[in-house]
C-alpha cells in the first residue's frame, strides 16, 4: 500500500495540538483503511507533515477530515526508506516526552538543510585517469564525504545521479562537513561543486525536499563555481559571526538570482530544439540583450550562447544514460543541426566521442 507525507499549515500549532489530533487520527485509522505512522510540528512556521499508509490520497484527507476537520494543503506519496534519510525516522521518537494523558509530545520539526555535493561523470574520470585510478579515486572520495556528513551531524540522502547528499538540522553543521569536503577536494585537485539549500519536506511539487532539490541540482550545475554556493534561507540562517569568518570562495544566491535561473532553464528547456536567437530569449525574460549577457555571465559564467550550448550537451548525456535513442536521434532531439555537429561539440567538452561514452555507460 503507499505511504503518503501530508501538509498542514496551521498558524500557532504547538506540540500539545499536534499530539491531541495524531491521536484521533490513530483512533479512526482502521476505519478509512489507513495506518498513522509519525508526524512532525514546525511550530515557527506553523506547519505539521503527517506520515500514513493508505489506499489514496483521498483515504487520508478524508481521515483528517472526519477526526479532526485539519484538511491537507498538500499530500505527496513518498518512498519510506528516501523519508528516512531525509528526517532520520518513520516512526515516533524513542524518547519522546509524554503529556498528562500519556500522548506522546512530538516537538520535532521536518525544514532540514541539505547540502548537495557534485562530483565528476564517472565515465569522463575512466576517460582521463583510466578504470582502475578513476575508481580508486572514486571510492576514497565517497568515503570521505560520507564520513564528513556522519561527523557533523547529518545523514545521508539517496540520490541517484553524480552527487552526494546530507540532511542536516543545523546549518552551521552543513557548512563546517562542506569546507573540510572543499579542502579534501583541493588537495586531491578534484572540483565538486557544493551547495547547500534549505526546505520542508512537502511543497509545491510532487515529490520529497521537491523544490529544495531542483534548486540544489540546478545550482550544481549551472551557477558559476566559486568553492562552496548557499541560498538566501542560509544565509539567514547562519550566524553572523559564522558568515563573517567565511572564506572568499563563498557565493550567495540571492532571490533575484535565483528567480533568473530559474526561469532562464524554463526558457532552455522550452526552446532549446528551436532557432531561437537571444534576443529571444531575452524577451522572454523581460530583458534587454545586454542585461541578458551581462546577468548570465556573472551568475555562470558562460555567455547566452554558450549556455544554451552547454544545456543541449547536458540534455544529451542525460538522453545517452537512458540507452533507448541513436546518437543521431539524441541530436536531433537536443537541437543540434546534424549528427556529425553533435559529435564535435561533445568531443570538444568532454574529450570522448558520445558512442565512446554511451558503451561506458
Amino acid at each position: 500500500m503507499p505511504i503518503y507525507m501530508d501538509l498542514h499549515i496551521l498558524p500557532g500549532i504547538n506540540a500539545e495540538d499536534a499530539a491531541d489530533a495524531h491521536f484521533l487520527d490513530v483512533k479512526s485509522q482502521d476505519e478509512h483503511g489507513c495506518k498513522c505512522f509519525t508526524y512532525w510540528v514546525d511550530k515557527e512556521q506553523g506547519q505539521v507533515f503527517c506520515l500514513i499508509e493508505a489506499p489514496s490520497k483521498e483515504n487520508v484527507a478524508e481521515l483528517h477530515r472526519n477526526t479532526h476537520g485539519f484538511v491537507p494543503h498538500k499530500i505527496i506519496e513518498v518512498e519510506p526508506g528516501f523519508v528516512r534519510s531525509f528526517l532520520g525516522r518513520i516512526t515516533d521518537p524513542e524518547h519522546a516526552k509524554k503529556n498528562k494523558q500519556g500522548l506522546l509530545l512530538i516537538d520535532e520539526p521536518a525544514f532540514r538543510i541539505i547540502l548537495f555535493i557534485t562530483v565528476p561523470d564517472p565515465v569522463l574520470q575512466q576517460e582521463q585517469y583510466g578504470v582502475d585510478l578513476a575508481q580508486e579515486r572514486l571510492t576514497r572520495r565517497n568515503q570521505f564525504i560520507r564520513e564528513q556528513i556522519v561527523e557533523h551531524k547529518g545523514k545521508e540522502v539517496m540520490y541517484d545521479g553524480n552527487a552526494l547528499l546530507g540532511s542536516f538540522i543545523a546549518a552551521s553543521d552543513a557548512l563546517a562537513a562542506a569546507r573540510e569536503i572543499l579542502a579534501y577536494g583541493k588537495e586531491n585537485e578534484q572540483h565538486y561543486s557544493i551547495n547547500i539549500h534549505a526546505g520542508p519536506p512537502v511543497g509545491t511539487l510532487d515529490t520529497l525536499f521537491g523544490e529544495c532539490l531542483q534548486l540544489l541540482e540546478r545550482m550544481s550545475t549551472w551557477v558559476r563555481p566559486t568553492g562552496i554556493s548557499l541560498t538566501q534561507p542560509i544565509k539567514n540562517i547562519l550566524s553572523k559571526e559564522l558568515l563573517h569568518s567565511a572564506d572568499k570562495g563563498f557565493f550567495v544566491l540571492d532571490q533575484k538570482e535565483e528567480i533568473l535561473l530559474n526561469n532562464w532553464l524554463t526558457a532552455l528547456e522550452r526552446c532549446h530544439t528551436s532557432e531561437y536567437q537571444v534576443s529571444d530569449y531575452a524577451r522572454s525574460l523581460n530583458m534587454s540583450t545586454s542585461q541578458l549577457y551581462r546577468n548570465t555571465i556573472r551568475l555562470t559564467g558562460f555567455s547566452p550562447n554558450e549556455l544554451l550550448q552547454k544545456y543541449r550537451l547536458q540534455k544529451a548525456r542525460s538522453l545517452m544514460k537512458e540507452k533507448k535513442l541513436s546518437i543521431a536521434d539524441i541530436a536531433f532531439q537536443c537541437g543540434f543541426s546534424s549528427p556529425s555537429y553533435f559529435t564535435k561539440c561533445f568531443r570538444k567538452a568532454h574529450g570522448i566521442l558520445p558512442l565512446a561514452y554511451m558503451e561506458r555507460l
